[in-house]
């Protein structure tokens, strides 16, 4: 008798992708002997992995910046086929790369559109489906990375714009923001560094406390980064740009880390995407529930402990900055999430094919955590309550921006 074959489409294969794969894959050699076949696709336009926890470094330091990309035999993942269709494996696990973007999520396939544009584009019909698309940042902060040549040659020239800026104004002080500034002007000390935002702290997540957004004020001015606080940029122009106030602020090169969107256009690019309802548009947001499951989103009654599942999307999941949750979003969130998606698939499988009764499981969210590096010198961390400056340890884990972590906690080699 033959074992029935799961389809899972995984897109995205960053923090909460690859995680979601590599705890899946435990599952599956867990129930090994008594589990359907699984047929597992991952979708991802990036030959590989980059620590984009190091992209602040990366952007002026192409030598560094070897050192933060995996490429896709690096992954420490199984696949039986790059860049193909075929399904032709006899294994009960069949693990596939596509190098592509998905271009359009139904309720039950994707189309996917790959690299290269002479291509068609594919359908992938699936079971189950892991969104985590991640978000979209401007150049260089989001490279395309289609592999480490290209990632290398957009670094390369990150870093020729900024060798040939006197002054640079950086856009916007979220967390990108603050330590590409401070990395700045510690490679370039010579340099006149600005950073322009438009509210009157930062970082503006409004879950941080205000100590913790002072001392990253305190730390910038230290490594003199020219902070301009309640400062909104009206547009760009020669030689720099202009405030909302009518001032003009003179740069020779504008790094904007300001702006930032969800990948969501697979969900709205069918006109009959039974996705649009799922969306909080003020933000860009996937609803979901505490299990990762997509749901219906009303502002008015939405209740991300409590909300229940329209059947048809019991089956696909949001993970990572997509994904509507209401805590402070970093890679550790998605690999949290990632780990909860991966144990809720297969309860689901077990309970319709072997009569189960596993229930599924719910995240336990996080607090107020992050750590922002301001310089070699200076780190800001928060954990719930507690306020960590400084800290040796910390220091020490960001002076490769966590390479070493990210390898072993992600299973990947960086080359």
């Amino acid at each position: 008798m033959s074992l029935p074959v799961i389809k899972i489409l995984v897109v995205g294969g960053s923090y909460g992708g690859n995680t979601f794969l590599k705890f899946f894959l435990k599952l599956v050699e867990k129930y090994e002997g008594n589990s359907p076949r699984f047929d597992i696709t991952l979708v991802e336009p990036r030959r590989g992995f980059i620590n984009i926890l190091a992209i602040p470094k990366a952007v002026l330091d192409p030598e560094f910046a070897k050192t933060t990309y995996a490429t896709i035999e690096n992954m420490g993942l199984p696949f039986d086929f790059l860049d193909s269709t075929s399904t032709t494996s006899d294994s009960s696990l069949r693990l596939r790369y596509i190098q592509g973007w998905c271009h359009e999520l139904h309720e039950n396939y994707a189309i996917v559109k790959p690299v290269d544009n002479s291509a068609e584009l594919s359908k992938y019909e699936f079971d189950y489906c892991i969104y985590a698309a991640g978000r979209s940042r401007p150049w260089p902060f989001d490279p395309k990375g289609f592999d480490k040549k290209y990632y290398l040659e957009e670094m390369e020239k990150s870093t020729e714009k900024i060798k040939a800026a006197n002054i640079i104004s950086v856009i916007g002080a979220g967390a990108v923001g603050i330590e590409v500034a401070a990395e700045l002007k510690t490679d370039f000390p010579e340099k006149k560094v600005l950073l322009i935002h438009p509210h009157d702290n930062l970082p503006p997540e409004n879950r941080l406390s205000q100590i913790f957004k002072q001392k990253n004020l305190e730390f910038l001015k230290d490594v003199k980064v020219e902070v301009k606080l309640n400062t909104r940029v009206l547009k760009e122009v020669e030689n720099g740009f202009l405030t909302t106030n009518g001032d003009f602020v003179e740069s020779d090169l504008i790094l904007w880390c300001s702006s930032k969107q969800n990948n969501l256009k697979p969900l709205l690019n069918n006109e009959k995407s039974p996705f649009k309802d799922c969306i909080d548009y003020k933000v860009d947001d996937i609803a979901i529930n505490r299990n990762m499951q997509i749901i219906r989103y009303d502002e008015s009654s939405y209740d991300f402990s409590n909300a229940t599942v329209p059947a048809k999307f019991e089956k696909i999941f949001a993970i990572g900055d997509v994904s509507k949750i209401p805590a402070v979003k970093a890679a550790g969130g998605a690999y949290r999430q990632a780990i909860v998606a991966a144990e809720n698939v297969m309860a689901i499988v077990r309970n319709e094919l072997y009569n189960e009764q596993n229930e599924l499981k719910m995240i336990d969210l996080w607090g107020a955590h992050m750590t922002l590096l301001v310089g070699p010198r200076h780190s800001v961390t928060q954990n719930d309550d507690e306020l960590l400056l400084d800290n040796a340890d910390t220091l020490k884990l960001y002076e490769d921006y966590c390479n070493d972590f990210v390898s072993k906690t992600q299973g990947i080699k960086f080359d």
